[in-house]
């Protein structure tokens, strides 16, 4: 079998060296284009036209493309690329073959083959939803999700100082985008702003999430999955003063100050259900425990989401109020209206996490067994 090949090489090679110069530039190129529209997808330019990118890999850079995949961990979740690269690199030998045995016909074949499952893969359906057109189509063009999020909600979504996300909620969305076969781009919002983000036009990004609180006030304006996670106010305070604080009543007093993050659901519980306390609202949600533990305010007003993090990661803390929320709602995720097709895949993929264990692994994995 190995004289066999050695021999196939040896009669390609003596057809000239220009054709092994060719696929040597045309796999070289091939493999740095997938790299580069990797790093487009990544900064939310304008993409690669996945024609592009096949049609490289048809006309000789099939190796390079495949090598592409692999190395940069683009398209592999693409069928038309997971199934049609291979496809052509398989077509491409066994023409290389016969073309050196004095046989072509099998090359045509192949070809053929190969367009028809490009074509077919296109027709599957995702989370449910035949990617015919609109909002999921656009994604799915553009190979990636834009996923608003505050970052500053641990542990639903965080990011580090080095531009990277994690948490309960970036799962949620890496799952959606996995169901969808696309890539996963964050895009930073806030609270105070978060409203108007997700209404911008030309929109910042697909869908927000991340500890959004599910309300008839924001489903008027927008639209709002099922929800994924329970939700209720409570408190953080230092663990000295837990007996201090056992209900709403002994923290609305002069006596207490009451730190929150601006604009969004914990400032307004503040301001409509404390009349005595003094409110001090700060701008960085993630550094209020720390100054609460520090003595620079008394209680924090946070959900039951957020709270078990904070008293699991610093001893100085406590959340006495954690099994009696002053409120009960549920976590969900927000995009603007008309992206109805969006919110069914949405709706699809957290209804098959709770089915197949998902959501309560990451529950497990985040210490929020509820």
């Amino acid at each position: 079998m190995v004289e066999y090949l050695t021999d196939i090489v040896e009669r390609l090679t003596t057809q000239g060296n220009a054709l092994l110069i060719y696929l040597a530039v045309i796999n070289v190129v091939t493999f740095f284009l997938f790299g580069f529209d990797k790093w487009k997808a990544k900064q939310s330019k304008w993409r690669i036209p996945e024609a592009t990118l096949l049609g490289m890999a048809v006309i000789g850079g099939s190796i390079g493309a495949w090598l592409g995949m692999k190395v940069w961990h683009h398209k592999t979740l693409h069928k038309k690329f997971r199934y049609g690269v291979p496809l052509i690199l398989v077509a491409q030998i066994v023409l290389c073959l016969f073309c050196a045995c004095g046989t072509s016909s099998v090359s045509q074949r192949s070809t053929n083959k190969i367009e028809q499952n490009s074509i077919s893969a296109t027709s599957d359906k995702v989370w449910g939803v035949t990617p015919a057109n609109g909002k999921v189509a656009e994604i799915i063009k553009r190979d990636t999700l834009l996923v608003g999020t505050t970052g500053d909600y641990r542990p639903l979504s965080f990011r580090e100082d080095d531009g990277s996300y994690w948490g309960f909620g970036i799962e949620i969305a890496k799952e959606i985008a996995k169901g969808l076969g696309v890539e996963t781009a964050f895009v930073k919002t806030s609270w105070p702003t978060l409203t108007e983000d997700v209404l911008a036009k030309p929109q910042l990004f697909d869908l927000a999430i991340g500890g959004i609180t599910i309300t008839d006030a924001r489903k008027e304006t927008m639209l709002m999955s099922e929800g994924y996670l329970s939700n209720g106010k409570t408190i953080l305070c230092r663990a000295s003063d837990v007996d201090r604080f056992q209900s709403l009543t002994d923290i609305d007093k002069s006596d207490v100050r009451v730190m929150v993050n601006p604009g969004g659901l914990n400032e307004q519980f503040a301001n409509d259900n404390l009349t005595h306390a003094t409110i001090i609202v700060h701008q960085k949600n993630e550094e209020i425990p720390s100054l609460v533990a520090e003595g620079a305010a008394d209680v924090m007003i946070t959900e039951i989401t957020e709270a078990p993090y904070y008293v699991q990661t610093d001893a100085r803390l406590a959340a006495p109020l954690m099994s009696k929320p002053f409120t009960h709602s549920e976590i969900g995720v927000l995009m603007q209206k008309g992206r109805e097709d969006l919110l069914q895949v949405v709706n699809n993929a957290i209804q098959r996490m709770k089915e197949d264990g998902t959501l309560r692994q990451l529950l497990e994995k985040y210490g929020m067994i509820q």
